[in-house]
């Protein structure tokens, strides 16, 4: 069925716009229709919780216990969640503790694209870190999934900032 869809999507974007005057040829995305950046969020967050549960199967020793959530809160895994374990860096919780009491528990990372002009006439492009620790580009997300010990670790891809700019209407920045 998705193949199906896929077909009629490429069929569809093929077919010439009858109302449009301009001889300029409408700018192509670099990025392919059945590309995974395309894959909506909760596709991508179920098959990580997946890969995460399958990862803890796969711990060598009894002593493991895991609890991931939603942004919601909603669990995603849970895995042996009443078994107290030795964190491993008593120095993390005091960093994790800090940083909740400083930004409160509903803080977020965030990127922003800032652009000088119109969507259609874009100028220059800054993006504005806000402090994501996991902003990768989809090279150095696959450079973690190649990476044995690191693979499954967490990721922003900036891909899917580059989508969202590409949404709102810019289609090319000089230089």
């Amino acid at each position: 069925m998705l193949a199906a869809l896929g077909v009629a999507a490429c069929a569809v974007a093929l077919i010439p716009d009858s109302g449009s005057t301009s001889t300029t040829p409408a700018p192509r995305l670099a990025t392919p229709i059945l590309s995974a950046r395309r894959a909506p969020g909760s596709v991508v967050d179920a098959i990580g919780s997946v890969r995460l549960a399958d990862q803890l199967a796969r711990i060598d020793g009894s002593l493991t216990s895991c609890a991931a959530v939603d942004d919601a809160g909603v669990p995603i895994v849970a895995e042996d969640v009443d078994t107290a374990l030795m964190p491993a860096s008593t120095l993390k919780l005091l960093t994790a503790a800090a940083a909740v009491d400083l930004l409160g528990p509903d803080a977020r990372f965030t990127t922003a694209a800032v652009a000088s002009g119109e969507p259609s006439d874009v100028r220059s492009l800054t993006l504005v870190g806000g402090g994501d620790p996991v902003l990768r580009t989809p090279t150095g997300i696959a450079a973690l999934e190649n990476d044995g010990e690191r693979r499954g670790g967490a990721s922003t891809d900036l891909g899917t900032l580059a989508d969202r700019i590409v949404a709102a209407g810019v289609r090319s920045l000089p230089g």
